[in-house]
């Protein structure tokens, strides 16, 4: 396979200081059809990996339906429930997902709220100003330092 700045430099060398594909090939060692195939290639390569079926796949639906009934059950009670219904993948893979799917069925209270004030609404006279003021610490009498 072709890399990003192979396939620059088989460009460059062809198309603009007219090297032959079959100079390429000597100078690279890449097969003619591979040289040809990155020539005609509009875009550089990229790499595309499949995405395959996760162990955890069969058994979403209960994980749902369990998070449906209890918003709160801990994920390590989820990995051992279906556990008994033979899931044999790792603990991390279901705490994730768990994560994930959490937020969608007990969504967290705002903890904020935001004011805002138009423009001269809001005059000195009347906004609220806090003062906090230190408590003076005690005296206390320094230890008398050894003489040398």
């Amino acid at each position: 396979m072709v890399g990003v700045e192979q396939w620059a430099a088989l460009r460059r060398l062809h198309f603009v200081a007219g090297v032959p594909i079959r100079e390429l090939q000597r100078r690279t060692g890449l097969g003619r059809n591979t040289i040809r195939r990155a020539l005609r290639a509009e875009r550089p390569p990229r790499y595309v990996r499949r995405v395959g079926a996760s162990k955890l796949d069969p058994f979403k639906p209960e994980i749902q339906r369990l998070l449906r009934e209890d918003p709160k059950l801990p994920g390590v009670r989820v990995f051992e429930l279906i556990a008994e219904l033979g899931f044999d993948g790792g603990k991390t893979l279901v705490y994730e997902y768990v994560a994930e799917l959490r937020p969608l069925f007990a969504p967290r209270p705002r903890t904020f709220q935001r004011t805002i004030y138009r423009r001269g609404e809001l005059s000195v006279a009347t906004a609220q100003f806090t003062s906090w003021e230190s408590r003076p610490r005690r005296w206390r009498p320094r230890p008398p330092v050894p003489a040398r």
